[in-house]
C-alpha cells in the first residue's frame, strides 16, 4: 500500500504476513497507518476503496453489532476494523 501526502512524504509498504494479503486489507492498513503518522491537526482521506469508504461511514458499526456479519456473509479484516 502507498501513502501520499501533500508535504512530500510518501511511505510504501507491504501487508504484514500477519493479514491476508488483500486489495481491502492493504487499502484499509494505508488509512490506519495514515491516521496514525498524521494524528494532529486536520487530515483528509481520499480513496477510491468502497470498502473503506462503507466502513468508515458507518457500515463497520453495523458490521460490529451484528457480530461482525454483513448483507452478504462474514466481514473480512475484522482485526483492522476493530
Amino acid at each position: 500500500y502507498g501513502i501520499f501526502c501533500e508535504k512530500q512524504v510518501s511511505i510504501a509498504a507491504f501487508v504484514p504476513d500477519d493479514y491476508r494479503q488483500t486489495n481491502n486489507s492493504a487499502e484499509l492498513l494505508a488509512v490506519i497507518r495514515a491516521l496514525r503518522i498524521f494524528s494532529t491537526g486536520d487530515i483528509a482521506i481520499c480513496t477510491d476503496s468502497q470498502y473503506v469508504v462503507l466502513g468508515a461511514t458507518g457500515a463497520a458499526r453495523r458490521w460490529r453489532l451484528r457480530g461482525w456479519v454483513g448483507s452478504t456473509g462474514p466481514v473480512s479484516n475484522v482485526p483492522l476494523w476493530e
